[in-house]
Protein backbone atom coordinates (compact mmCIF):
# COMPACT_ATOMS: atom_id res chain seq x y z
CA UNK A 1 0.00 0.00 0.00
CA UNK A 2 2.81 2.28 0.99
CA UNK A 3 4.42 1.83 -2.77
CA UNK A 4 1.51 2.49 -4.26
CA UNK A 5 0.48 5.63 -2.47
CA UNK A 6 4.43 7.01 -3.15
CA UNK A 7 3.51 5.74 -6.96
CA UNK A 8 0.29 7.38 -7.08
CA UNK A 9 1.95 11.02 -5.97
CA UNK A 10 4.75 10.40 -8.08
CA UNK A 11 3.11 10.34 -10.81
CA UNK A 12 0.46 13.22 -10.24
CA UNK A 13 3.52 15.07 -9.97
CA UNK A 14 4.10 16.16 -6.26
CA UNK A 15 7.61 17.29 -5.03
CA UNK A 16 9.61 15.39 -3.69
CA UNK A 17 9.46 17.17 0.03
CA UNK A 18 5.81 16.47 -0.22
CA UNK A 19 6.38 12.86 -0.90
CA UNK A 20 9.03 12.34 2.07
CA UNK A 21 6.76 14.36 4.53
CA UNK A 22 3.75 12.03 3.58
CA UNK A 23 5.76 9.17 3.69
CA UNK A 24 7.06 9.62 7.12
CA UNK A 25 10.70 10.05 6.13
CA UNK A 26 13.18 11.41 7.54
CA UNK A 27 15.40 12.51 5.14
CA UNK A 28 15.01 13.14 1.58
CA UNK A 29 17.65 10.70 0.17
CA UNK A 30 15.49 7.75 2.07
CA UNK A 31 12.36 8.72 -0.55
CA UNK A 32 15.06 8.64 -3.26
CA UNK A 33 16.25 5.58 -2.14
CA UNK A 34 13.00 3.82 -2.31
CA UNK A 35 11.25 5.37 -5.11
CA UNK A 36 13.77 6.74 -7.11
CA UNK A 37 12.99 4.30 -9.29
CA UNK A 38 9.74 5.37 -10.74
CA UNK A 39 10.78 9.23 -11.23
CA UNK A 40 12.54 7.99 -14.45
CA UNK A 41 9.33 8.09 -16.49
CA UNK A 42 8.16 11.39 -14.55
CA UNK A 43 11.95 13.25 -15.22
CA UNK A 44 11.27 12.42 -18.68
CA UNK A 45 7.81 13.75 -19.09
CA UNK A 46 9.39 17.17 -17.21
CA UNK A 47 12.09 17.30 -20.36
CA UNK A 48 9.78 16.85 -23.17
CA UNK A 49 7.83 19.10 -21.64
CA UNK A 50 10.79 21.53 -20.73
CA UNK A 51 12.34 21.22 -24.63
CA UNK A 52 8.87 22.04 -26.06
CA UNK A 53 8.20 24.98 -24.05
CA UNK A 54 11.93 26.37 -25.02
CA UNK A 55 12.57 25.12 -29.00
CA UNK A 56 8.85 25.22 -29.94
CA UNK A 57 7.88 28.77 -28.46
CA UNK A 58 6.23 30.90 -31.42
CA UNK A 59 7.84 33.70 -32.65
CA UNK A 60 5.61 36.29 -32.13
CA UNK A 61 6.02 35.67 -27.91
CA UNK A 62 9.03 38.35 -27.97
CA UNK A 63 7.13 40.95 -30.26
CA UNK A 64 4.06 40.80 -27.78
CA UNK A 65 6.12 41.35 -24.74
CA UNK A 66 7.27 44.41 -26.28
CA UNK A 67 4.66 45.74 -27.23
CA UNK A 68 3.14 45.16 -23.13
CA UNK A 69 6.28 47.55 -21.96
CA UNK A 70 5.35 50.56 -23.90
CA UNK A 71 7.73 50.70 -26.18
CA UNK A 72 6.08 51.43 -29.22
Amino acid sequence: MRHTFASILIATGHNLKYIQNQMGHSKTEITLNLYGHLLKETLTDAAQKTEKTVFNCPASVPSEKKGVSGNA
